[in-house]
């Protein structure tokens, strides 16, 4: 099954040796940045990002925009529509453009960015508490499935102690029943 599951062939008397992940998992336990390497908190990174970028963009459009322009040209008639003859031309400027009053547009558009920037910001500690409660959950049922694996192997060892005894006194019988007869 391991074969057809991995797509490689394996001999029918090949073992299969486990890694010791005990140390990896000692490190994963004791080391709290190993929870940020998760790729949900760069998702959460991009998405503050994002929403400032935002941000910056409504506060820039709400600002005084200042633009100069220049138009050069050549035509029949120029500028002097009047006259007959081919005229060149020029035009240029500067232009200043405010939206002086959008009705409260842009506050609001903050107090929304405001809103959904707390959102991401709650969404990322619940998301972080509940990886470490997770862990800790995990980690409680390691500790209890070790303890019971060593009480089992404790308990292992008593049977097969038992079962020496138990044979041990056996063969002492069927000795001296032989021995009788």
């Amino acid at each position: 099954r391991l074969a057809t599951a991995t797509g490689r062939p394996l001999s029918t008397n090949a073992t299969i040796a486990l890694p010791d992940l005990a140390a990896a998992a000692t490190t994963a336990r004791q080391s709290p940045a190993t929870i940020r390497a998760r790729p949900e908190f760069d998702q959460f990174a991009r998405t503050r990002d994002r929403l400032a970028r935002q941000e910056a963009s409504a506060t820039a459009l709400s600002q005084p925009r200042i633009s100069a322009y220049a138009r050069i040209g050549v035509g029949k008639p120029g500028l002097n529509f009047i006259a007959d003859e081919t005229q060149a031309y020029g035009v240029g400027g500067v232009r200043l453009q405010w939206n002086a009053w959008n009705w409260g547009a842009t506050r609001r558009e903050r107090e929304a960015l405001a809103i959904q920037q707390q959102i991401v910001m709650t969404d990322e500690q619940s998301f972080s508490k509940g990886l470490v409660e997770a862990i800790q959950q995990d980690s409680a049922q390691i500790e209890r499935l070790e303890r019971a694996l060593t009480t089992d192997a404790r308990i292992i060892d008593l049977r097969a102690q038992g079962e020496q005894t138990t044979r041990g006194r056996l063969n002492e019988r069927s000795e001296e029943h032989t021995s009788e007869l």
